[in-house]
């Protein structure tokens, strides 16, 4: 068994879009669920702060993995600046596959996994609603929830289907964490850097004569801080992080071990 991950063409947006522009200044929402009341919610979070997650985690993912997985049909969001990842491309450590070509497999789960993350009737009602409409006219109602649940709900089964582990953008995770059994997606690679990273990333929010701003305080995984030290500008994290792989070939190595064992 690898550690290959299969990850969202989301996540290589949003790291395209921090090296290219830099952080994003505007809020980003998550989606937070409220089993008592029945009902999801939405809330304001950080929109560079949820950039830097996704950014860090990729570095992470370069150094430590086998290879990195995205679906060939929707990386439309990331191709224009292909010129960013083509090292990675080129070395085999990115791959697009055409997951989409063996759909017969891929329904069945996913439509399970919708009614799994459906936990209130108001995504239940919401993802109804989108389906419909997308039948119809090949749009959705309400396109958040699509994105984060139903195209969640899709990674989901490609990961099911292809044995493959899959850790997403941070929104779909954040509700992935709400709903799912962590017992039933163990991947040793994503563990071991998310308490560097989810538990240890800090936003505050201060005020001043400008206006308000938002400050992050936060302890960096030994990775990332490596792959961060060596790098002379942000164009350089992804060519220093492949270097960094010999480095952490015996990591790699083990935590292959661990997830095997």
């Amino acid at each position: 068994m690898s550690t290959a991950l299969m990850t969202d063409n989301w996540v290589l947006q949003d790291v395209a879009n921090c090296l290219v522009n830099g952080l994003d200044d505007d809020q980003a929402s998550t989606l937070i669920i409220d089993q008592a009341r029945d009902v999801h919610e939405f809330r304001d979070v950080s929109g560079a702060g949820m950039q830097l997650e996704t950014l860090i985690g990729f570095l992470g993912d370069i150094v430590l993995r086998d290879e990195i997985l995205v679906d060939q049909k929707f990386g439309g969001g990331w191709v224009r600046h292909r010129e960013l990842f083509s090292n990675l491309l080129n070395l085999g450590l990115l791959k697009t596959v055409d997951f989409l070509a063996h759909e017969d497999r891929l329904a069945d789960p996913r439509r399970e996994i919708v009614s799994v993350l459906c936990v209130t009737s108001s995504l239940k009602d919401i993802q109804k609603k989108n389906e419909l409409a997308w039948a119809k006219k090949k749009q959705v109602v309400d396109e958040y929830v699509s994105q984060v649940l139903w195209g969640g709900a899709g990674m989901l089964s490609r990961s099911h289907v292809f044995e493959v582990a899959y850790s997403g953008h941070p929104a779909r995770r954040r509700l992935f964490d709400q709903v799912l059994d962590p017992a039933a997606r163990r991947d040793m690679v994503r563990e071991t850097m998310d308490w560097t990273i989810a538990q240890r990333l800090r936003l505050y929010q201060s005020q001043n004569e400008a206006g308000k701003f938002t400050s992050i305080k936060m302890a960096l995984p030994l990775v990332a801080i490596d792959v961060i030290n060596e790098a002379s500008d942000v164009r350089q994290l992804i060519p220093v992080a492949i270097q960094m792989r010999e480095k952490y070939r015996s990591l790699r190595e083990w935590l292959k071990a661990v997830q095997m064992g």
